[in-house]
């Protein structure tokens, strides 16, 4: 009876908990960037790019919070905080050198690579659905290439070999994997759901 009442609040204490941490990490994001006196085309891009981290972040918690009854343990908050404290790099980042910049978008990556598998494993947990980690290899995947380029773009940066008109490439691309992963990730989840 108790396993069942905790399980039932499972969801709400967990998209709460990161909807907060998600909240601090998006304003402190905006302080970051006030503080910049005259931002250039690469603090905006930046700026864009970690809103929508932000974004997919939080529907990623939240869609596995809505899925899944679960005890918690220690490591679902462990989980949570460290996709917070990737966030908040990656914003302390966007006034720091182009390819310093580059090298955290890769700490990110690998951060939220860890945090998905984790995710993948708890949800594999729940007793009525039957989560696979091949269902969401493609997402996974579109997260590892995102931590080699961007270390391939922040060693390019480092010795001056990108350009401004690359620079810009290399957010149209960073823009459209989020949107690829999102997509992907919602219509795993759903097939996911379904079974």
């Amino acid at each position: 009876m108790n396993d069942e009442l905790i399980k039932s609040h499972y969801s709400t204490v967990y998209i709460t908990l990161s909807s907060i941490l998600l909240g601090v990490a998006l304003a402190d994001l905006v302080s970051i960037f006030r503080t910049i006196e005259n931002p250039d085309y690469f603090h905006w891009l930046s700026l864009i790019l970690i809103v929508l981290l932000i974004m997919n972040a939080w529907i990623s918690y939240s869609l596995h919070a809505i899925s899944v009854k679960l005890i918690p343990i220690p490591a679902d908050a462990v989980n949570v905080f460290a996709i917070s404290i990737a966030h908040f790099t990656l914003n302390s980042f966007i006034i720091k050198p182009h390819y310093q910049f580059y090298f955290a978008i890769c700490f990110y990556s690998l951060v939220t690579t860890l945090t998905m598998l984790f995710t993948f494993y708890r949800a594999s947990q729940f007793d009525s659905k039957v989560f696979f980690f091949r269902s969401y290899r493609r997402v996974i995947v579109i997260n590892i290439a995102g931590l080699f380029l961007s270390a391939f773009f922040g060693w390019l940066s480092l010795n001056g070999h990108l350009s401004k008109v690359l620079e810009f490439a290399t957010f149209a691309i960073a823009y459209l994997c989020i949107l690829v992963w999102l997509m992907m990730y919602w219509k795993v989840w759903k097939s996911q759901l379904n079974k």
